[in-house]
């Protein structure tokens, strides 16, 4: 993957969306794309299939459609329920530095990736917990205003992980795929015991970038 080759990818995808990266983020985008997969090398972050420079650019610019439908208020203190690869806080944090973000991964390989990430781009106001979110220390509670999920398993689930670290009127995104119905359900019979509601469902369906699924939107009460 050329320097070149993936900047031109990453504003070609941008440009669809109608989304500014200046010259610092795409560099620190292009930064954190290597070292994704240099520790691809070594643990799994990413499928095979995922790790060409076509479907990583495409995954970045998948985290940032939070920043296309959705309105996140500057210097936000941000969630991110099983960090993983980095996505999508990563790449998030990147095109808004000014966002203090909380990354969680219970996985030891992924946390030592993460923690790398964070080092090498010298990412300000980015910290590491190295377990569950559930098991955040309690000062967190009621702290954030944002929490992100992708990847992170069944929404209701998901929901009582985060829940008791949102603040009051708090919104919780996260991306869902084909059974966002049938998870939803279940969604729904928590919030008698973890008020919230659904504020709102995105969906994504851009064939040109070859996106799709759904971004949940649900507000705590």
């Amino acid at each position: 993957m050329t320097d070149s080759e993936f900047f031109g990818l990453l504003r070609f995808q941008a440009s669809q969306l109608n989304l500014k990266l200046d010259e610092i983020g795409l560099n620190k985008l292009y930064g954190f794309a290597q070292i994704l997969l240099e520790w691809n090398q070594r643990i799994h972050l990413v499928s095979k299939k995922d790790s060409d420079s076509v479907r990583l650019a495409r995954q970045i610019i998948d985290s940032l459609l939070l920043l296309v439908y959705f309105e996140i208020p500057s210097a936000n203190r941000v969630l991110d329920l099983g960090s993983g690869a980095g996505f999508p806080a990563v790449p998030l944090k990147i095109v808004r530095p000014d966002l203090e973000i909380v990354l969680t991964e219970s996985k030891q390989k992924k946390s030592a990736y993460l923690q790398d990430v964070i080092e090498q781009l010298q990412l300000t106001k980015v910290f590491l917990w190295g377990d569950r979110a559930q098991k955040l220390p309690v000062r967190y509670t009621n702290y954030f205003d944002l929490a992100l999920a992708k990847a992170s398993g069944d929404l209701a689930n998901s929901w009582a992980e985060v829940y008791q670290f949102l603040k009051s009127g708090a919104n919780f995104l996260a991306y869902k795929g084909k059974k966002i119905e049938k998870e939803q359900e279940g969604l729904v019979r928590l919030f008698k015991k973890l008020p919230g509601r659904i504020d709102r469902i995105v969906k994504i369906d851009i064939q040109e970038l070859d996106l799709g699924g759904y971004i949940i939107s649900v507000k705590k009460l």
